[in-house]
Parts: structure tokens; C-alpha cells; sequence
């Protein structure tokens, strides 16, 4: 950091921390930490965006670059949202997953935490944890974490569509609470079984909360399957039209 930078907050992170930074008059955004390098490779392979914040500089483990938005997705609250912001938000996802899946990128980190909102458009700051197709990821059955990834996601397989998932998440976050994804059994079939029921029930009260913002029906089926913990249960590409 600069001499003259003033802190305005840190946030601790798993792998990282990030600093909220007055420069020159400017909110800036100075994350450090295991991850960085990762973040600065994603950058170099997507195409810039206005979704997603530019790059003042980087060096050694860390990355400068613009804060976008006043407050995080999860600090809308249910009775903010309607239907125009639904819209917009799903059309933000598409963008998204336009410009990381068209590069053979699975976002994965795509939550409520990691997207901020300035009140006119929505954006997505957190690359470090977006890999590709080809990495098998760590199973993750029976821990109580992840609960914005699918069920394909948690045994180690990566899809587009997890991504899907992810989405639809943020939505419930937003409409119903914090999602409720149980993932406590570590046995594969007895895992499914149990995302098959939470499924079941979870989706009835999300649909309700669609529904009560008056979303056109199709579009309300399209976010219901991506609400689908299994891949073949959701949509095999993202869109309502």
C-alpha cells in the first residue's frame, strides 16, 4: 500500500484478506493473499467487462483493482426485490456465465457475497475461485459448507450448469433466506437422496416467493430447474426466452 492509502475496512476471507482503500479520493479495492496469482490468470483469459472490476495493478501476491458497488447481494432485503430486479440480475448471471464459459471457465464461486449492486447495475469481483472444466475438484459430501454449489459440484464434478445452480441460490438467498442445504451425509447415494428431498420441499416455498412477485410463469420454471441440485434436472443452457 501507499503511504497516504486509508483504510476504510478489511475483510478476512478463507484464503485472503481484501482491503477497502481511499486513494487519491478514490474507493480502490487491494486484495492479498494464497489466491491472488490465480485471480490475475482468470483476469488475462476474460474479456473485460463492466460487470466485472478493472485492474489497477498487481504485484507479487497482490491485486489493485476498482471497488464496484455500494453493498454485497446479500444485503438486499426480501421486500427490495421485485420482479424488475430479478430481470436484471438474471440477465447480469448470463453475461457472467457468457464471458467465463465461453473460455472453458466454471465461475463456482458465484454468491451472494461475492456479487456487489450500486443500485443501477450488478457486479461479479471474486475470480480467485473460477477453474476449469478439466479439474476434478475435491469431493466435499458431509460437510456443512458450499451451499450455493450443486450436488455434481460437492462430489468433485464440475458442469456449466452448476454455475445454473449458483444462480438460482443467490435468488433464494435474496427472496426466501439464507439457502438451507443440508449436506450432511457422506455416502454418495444417501447424499442424493437427501438433495432429492431437500429439493422437494425448498422449491416449494421458492416458487411461492417467485410467484408472489408476479415472474412470468416460464421464467419462474426456468429458475426452479436451476434450483436442481443434479445436472441432468437443470437447464442445459442458460435461458428463459
Amino acid at each position: 500500500m501507499k503511504f497516504d492509502d486509508k483504510i476504510l475496512n478489511v475483510i478476512k476471507m478463507e484464503n485472503s484478506k481484501i482491503f477497502k482503500v481511499l486513494r487519491n479520493e478514490e474507493i480502490i479495492c487491494i486484495k492479498k493473499g494464497s489466491k491472488v496469482k490465480q485471480e490475475i490468470e482468470i483476469y488475462s483469459i476474460v474479456e473485460p467487462s463492466i460487470h466485472i472490476p478493472e485492474i489497477i495493478e498487481t504485484y507479487d501476491d497482490t491485486l489493485v483493482r476498482e471497488w464496484l458497488g455500494d453493498f454485497t447481494l446479500n444485503e438486499i432485503y426480501p421486500d427490495q426485490w421485485n420482479k424488475f430486479l430479478v430481470e436484471d440480475f438474471y440477465y447480469f448471471s448470463k453475461r457472467i456465465f457468457e464471458i467465463f464459459h465461453s473460455k472453458g471457465i466454471f465461475v463456482k464461486d458465484f454468491k451472494s457475497k461475492n456479487i456487489s449492486y450500486d443500485g443501477k447495475l450488478f457486479y461479479f469481483f471474486d475470480l480467485g475461485g473460477c477453474t476449469t472444466l478439466k479439474k476434478h475438484d475435491r469431493v466435499h459430501l458431509g460437510s456443512t459448507y458450499h451451499v450455493f454449489r450443486s450436488f455434481d459440484s460437492i462430489c468433485g464434478d464440475n458442469y456449466f450448469s452448476n454455475d445454473y445452480f449458483a444462480f438460482a441460490n443467490c435468488l433464494f438467498d435474496g427472496l426466501v433466506g439464507y439457502p438451507k442445504w443440508q449436506n450432511l451425509e457422506s455416502d454418495p447415494i444417501k447424499a442424493r437422496e437427501s438433495f432429492q428431498f431437500q429439493y422437494e420441499e425448498y422449491s416449494k416455498e421458492f416458487r411461492f416467493a417467485l410467484e408472489n412477485l408476479n415472474i412470468e410463469d416460464k421464467k419462474v420454471e426456468f429458475i426452479i430447474k436451476c434450483f436442481c441440485p443434479f445436472k441432468e434436472g437443470r437447464p442445459g443452457s442458460f435461458d428463459w426466452s
